[in-house]
């Protein structure tokens, strides 16, 4: 039953949590936590080195975070005003926003960029069968991933992750460009700080023309319309782990002479 004074059963029972926790605690122990509290040590290098090892574990375990989407994620509370509001949680018929296959992708990437997983919900009608629109959507998403797959599964987090019209994921030192926003004729990626050896077009291996100095990398003689939908894959072969640095060039690029 929802409170009439305008609290959730969440914050009475976390206020009624705090109550008894004071509560049980000795008049000491309370007066302790009255007092204030000296720094915080510095870690010693052995505690350092067991937290970088426990990070590692947990950055190759690639756990996911789930993160609620829909209606109740818009309102942007909290989990239970699904519950308190009545908002219901599958499918419903006269919901049509549904999720472009690009924005799919982008999510995909997204989260491979960082070395994550991707939890994408689907919701089925009443009858246990699934929408068709999601069929749609997610059969077009299965095929670029039968040409691009490479490009995202055995990744590891990427540093590049400034443009315009692409996002990054990595393999070793090769760098997956991923235009969703195609270009067009020239493709630049600004403040390459390593050395691109060759590039080509993911899907077909195709080998693109490219030039770079110290501030961009420029692939030159693309085709005006995208070769790949809805998103196109550029892969770059370079000579280390793509770093990137636009701050670099903000401040060492001359313009207009000076």
């Amino acid at each position: 039953m929802q409170p009439t004074n305008g609290l959730t059963r969440r914050d009475l029972l976390a206020g009624a949590a705090s109550a008894a926790a004071l509560t049980a605690l000795p008049a000491s122990a309370q007066l302790a936590s009255e007092q204030p509290t000296t720094a915080t040590q510095p870690a010693s290098a052995a505690e350092q080195a067991d937290r970088e090892r426990r990070m590692a574990w947990w950055h190759a375990a690639r756990f996911g975070m789930f993160i609620h989407w829909g209606l109740y994620s818009i309102i942007g509370r909290h989990e239970w005003v699904m519950e308190n509001e009545g908002i219901p949680g599958g499918y419903h018929d006269v919901d049509d926003n549904w999720k472009s296959p690009r924005t799919v992708i982008r999510n995909l990437i997204t989260c491979a960029h960082g070395g994550g997983n991707y939890l994408l919900n689907i919701g089925p009608k009443p009858d246990g069968s699934i929408p068709e629109e999601s069929v749609r959507i997610l059969t077009e998403v299965g095929r670029w991933m039968q040409r691009n797959g490479g490009t995202i599964y055995d990744t590891q987090p990427a540093q590049p992750s400034r443009s315009h019209t692409a996002s990054f994921t990595r393999n070793g030192d090769t760098l997956f460009a991923h235009f969703y926003w195609w270009p067009h004729e020239v493709a630049a990626i600004c403040g390459m700080r390593v050395k691109v050896k060759s590039a080509r077009m993911f899907a077909t291996g195709q080998p693109l023309k490219f030039e770079q100095d110290p501030y961009r990398v420029r692939i030159t003689g693309l085709p005006h319309d995208p070769p790949d939908s809805p998103v196109t894959t550029i892969a770059l072969e370079c000579d280390a782990e793509p770093v990137q640095d636009n701050i670099f060039v903000r401040r060492e690029k001359p313009r207009m002479g000076v």
